[in-house]
């Protein structure tokens, strides 16, 4: 999956990670090489594969507006 630049500063996004958390529950997080934010997720996945495709579609989605 192809990472969109940083919505904060436009950085390019680093390599995403996938840590395991349980025996079949991992997570995965994503950082800006610019301005160093983390996108981390908050719930698990049942693969690696499919933590790091969900990372990458929260990383890629636009941010909910503030009223």
């Amino acid at each position: 999956m192809k990472l969109d630049p940083c919505k904060f500063c436009g950085g390019v996004a680093g390599t995403p990670r996938d840590d395991q958390i349980e025996r079949d529950a991992w997570v995965a997080s994503v950082d800006c090489t610019g301005c160093e934010i983390t996108v981390t997720m908050q719930y698990s996945c049942d693969s690696p594969q499919r933590a790091v495709e969900c990372i990458g579609e929260m990383w890629n989605s636009k941010p909910a507006a503030r009223l």
